[in-house]
């Protein structure tokens, strides 16, 4: 006689087996991303910007700042890979905070931008851009912000 299985035991088991799929799945489509090639002289301080790592952010900071700008890097591209990009910007003035996003993926971030103006108030005016996913999380980030 076939040994008889609980239908909520089935239901659990099946719904386990799912759930670790579907993160497999996301993990090995995350892990795969486009990597910053050799990066590490936009990562140097010089005479006209300071670079500071800070944790899941690069801070770009010209000897003057005539305002912010806050960056949202695009899905699947590892965040250093546009610190040429914002070395470039705050060498003509502008405040720049590259942000890291999870699993390299801004919809997972979309809030990281929240509290940074205030946190600086000295630099005045911020703007808020990205590339790719990474401008229309900012976007969606304003949009969202300029509704509540």
């Amino acid at each position: 006689m076939a040994k008889k299985h609980h239908p909520l035991r089935v239901v659990l088991i099946v719904s386990l087996s799912l759930m670790v799929a579907l993160g497999a799945t996301f993990l090995g489509y995350a892990g795969i991303y486009y990597h910053a090639e050799d990066v590490t002289s936009f990562l140097q301080s010089d005479e006209t910007v300071e670079v500071q790592q800070e944790g899941q952010r690069i801070t770009f900071i010209p000897k003057r700042a005539k305002a912010g700008l806050v960056f949202y890097p695009g899905a699947k591209v590892e965040f250093s890979a546009y610190s040429g990009l914002c070395h470039a910007l705050s060498q003509v003035g502008l405040y720049v905070i590259l942000l890291h996003m999870p699993f390299n993926l801004a919809f997972l971030g979309t809030g990281e931008a929240q509290g940074i103006p205030f946190s600086l108030p000295e630099v005045g005016d911020w703007y808020l851009a990205g590339h790719s996913l990474g401008g229309a999380m900012a976007a969606s980030f304003i949009a969202g912000d300029l509704a509540e």
